[in-house]
This record gives structure tokens, C-alpha cells and sequence, in this order.
């Protein structure tokens, strides 16, 4: 029986539903303006949109899933604040 439940799955997932988000958003930005606080509200969606991902896959039992969704999370969240408070 093949198993599914891999942590090496949930990075990957966790690394590309929001590279998708982020590149959906990026040219939505460059044919409407958007403010900067929009725009930063729109790619922390991204991520939250990962945790709508974890949350089914811990309801599934993919445990693991789940679990390398969630460390990416966290550090896309680490990359963003840390982008953000270098900016200011």
C-alpha cells in the first residue's frame, strides 16, 4: 500500500500554493493600484490560505502533511516580517 502521508508533501505544498498566490497577486498589482497596506494584506492571505490547507489535511490525518505545511508557514510569516521591519 502506498503512503501518502510524507512531511517532504507538505513543504512542497506549503512552498507552492503560495508562490501561486504570490504570482496571481503580483500581476494583479501591475494592471490595478493597489496600496501598500493592500498589498501586504494580500500576501499574508497567501499564507493563510496555507493554513485552510493544513487544517484539511490534519482533519484527513495527514499528520505529517499538516506538520510541513505548517513549518513553511512559519516561515514565509518569519520572511515577510522580517522584509517588512528592514524596510521601515
Amino acid at each position: 500500500m502506498y503512503k501518502k502521508d510524507y512531511l517532504i508533501t507538505g513543504i512542497g505544498i506549503g512552498i507552492l500554493v503560495p508562490l501561486i498566490f504570490y504570482g496571481l497577486i503580483t500581476l494583479l498589482v501591475r494592471y490595478v493600484k493597489l496600496e501598500e497596506h493592500t498589498q501586504s494584506f494580500l500576501y499574508i492571505l497567501g499564507v493563510g490560505i496555507n493554513a485552510l490547507i493544513m487544517i484539511y489535511a490534519m482533519k484527513r490525518n495527514y499528520t505529517k502533511i499538516g506538520t510541513g505545511i505548517l513549518l513553511v508557514s512559519f516561515a514565509y510569516a518569519f520572511l515577510f516580517f522580517y522584509y517588512k521591519l528592514r524596510l521601515a
